[in-house]
């Protein structure tokens, strides 16, 4: 079976901490980490956020982009993977390190500020170059010394996988020898809205396996990981593997419920898992 590829440097950043230690160790410890709605805005009903803390860049984690909301929370995971991803340039070369970045709110947020500015900030000029998916692509590939391919992903609760996936393909067809993949969501009050909307937030924290469980909890936070070709260096510093790839087609999933629906799950999970070599019951 395929190996797959290396998962050399990864580096995570959410409502627990801006850092994997603080992350890890918080969530390990489980700590509280919600926060009331109106820590971010003065929503007309009551429900928690995930509000990134605030944190202090060095003097060398600077964007050179307009500093959006989108683009500190990417920033913070970003930062931890520089010297990860400063070791494959030195293997590949950085024209062959790729970018492949993920969100379902891009500059959202700070198209917000612009037009419809709240708690009384000055309204700002609209700028569509901070509110695209993209919007932070070309001062992340600079902050990494990257020159590669880049792509952006926008589909929804998939983009992260989907983002892996592509850069995976990347790899596969030759076109790069490592792949920087990131995933980063901003607060913005159009997806608080829209979700609460739809009856689906929780008025406090989540408690997804209570008999009480009454919604969601929305938040913000960045996910990046950095893969490589396998090579013998790329295999003694893996901490992971990319080993395939499961993408059920939506129509497939359809026509493979029952009334029961056990059977359907079973058979959509098993053409699912078939691309990635991987037999079902080896999923946990």
């Amino acid at each position: 079976m395929n190996e797959g590829h290396a998962i050399t440097g990864a580096a995570i950043a959410n409502c627990l901490g801006t850092d994997n230690a603080t992350v890890f160790e918080r969530a390990f410890a489980g700590a509280e980490a919600f926060s009331p709605s109106a820590a971010y805005h003065e929503f007309p009903f009551t429900t928690a956020l995930g509000i990134l803390p605030a944190f202090t860049p060095g003097p060398d984690d600077v964007l050179a982009c307009t500093p959006t909301r989108l683009a500190n929370v990417a920033l913070a995971s970003v930062r931890q993977l520089r010297p990860h991803v400063r070791a494959a340039a030195a293997r590949w070369g950085s024209r062959r390190i790729a970018y492949v970045f993920a969100s379902s709110t891009g500059g959202l947020e700070q198209t917000e500020r612009a037009m419809a500015p709240s708690g009384g900030a000055p309204r700002t000029e609209v700028r569509y170059a901070d509110h695209g998916i993209d919007a932070t692509t070309e001062a992340i590939m600079r902050f990494l010394g990257i020159e590669g391919l880049q792509m952006a992903v926008s589909t929804a609760c998939s983009s992260s996988f989907k983002a892996l996936a592509s850069a995976s393909r990347l790899i596969d067809h030759g076109l790069a020898d490592a792949v920087v993949v990131g995933s980063a969501d901003s607060l913005c009050r159009t997806t608080v809205f829209g979700f609460h909307s739809l009856g689906l937030t929780a008025p406090t924290a989540t408690q997804p396996f209570s008999r009480e469980r009454n919604g969601i909890t929305l938040g913000e936070g960045s996910a990046y990981v950095l893969i490589e070709r396998a090579t013998e260096a790329t295999r003694r510093g893996a901490l992971a593997w990319v080993a395939g790839r499961a993408r059920p087609p939506t129509r497939s999933i359809t026509r493979a419920r029952t009334p029961r629906g056990s059977v359907g799950s079973c058979a959509c999970a098993r053409r699912s898992s078939a691309p990635a070599s991987r037999r079902t019951r080896s999923i946990a």
